[in-house]
């Protein structure tokens, strides 16, 4: 079997993030490939960090919605100099009314369905050729 795609998962909510990864890590992108790695940040900061030393095929950002648009506009401008390969998705919990580049699916509180849809969808659609595999053991340190 070839390996998941590999996510970074980036939020600060606890909660949702843990529920993510296990929804995530459970699920098989197809029957020839193994589970997701999903790797987390639990701020914008760690997560530019993490893709400084890694290559990951899907971004998947939580945006509550007290987070200034400016700041994730900020953010994604960073990963897509960093990773421009990588294909990006963010959810929000609240009201959505301003552009936000560097984005290829935004999602209305969506459901764990919509997500894994539009990550099946996008990973299909890869950009290019990673500079560097994440290994397993990476991923659970």
């Amino acid at each position: 079997m070839r390996p998941g795609k590999i996510i970074l998962l980036v939020g600060e909510n606890e909660f949702t993030l843990s529920t993510l990864r296990f929804i995530l890590t459970h699920s098989r992108p197809s029957s020839s490939q193994s589970d997701y790695l999903v790797v987390t940040a639990r701020s914008t900061q760690e997560a530019v960090d993490i893709l400084r030393e890694c290559s990951f095929d899907v971004l998947l950002c939580q945006r509550v919605h007290q987070y200034p648009i400016r700041l994730l506009d900020e953010f994604l401008g960073r990963c897509a100099e960093i990773a421009p390969n990588m294909r990006t998705i963010v959810t929000s919990d609240g009201t959505y009314n301003a552009p936000v580049a560097h984005v290829d699916v935004f999602l209305y509180k969506p459901s764990s369905a919509e997500i894994m849809d539009s990550i099946k969808i996008l990973s299909a659609r890869k950009r290019g050729p990673h500079k560097r595999q994440v290994s397993s053991v990476e991923v659970l340190a």
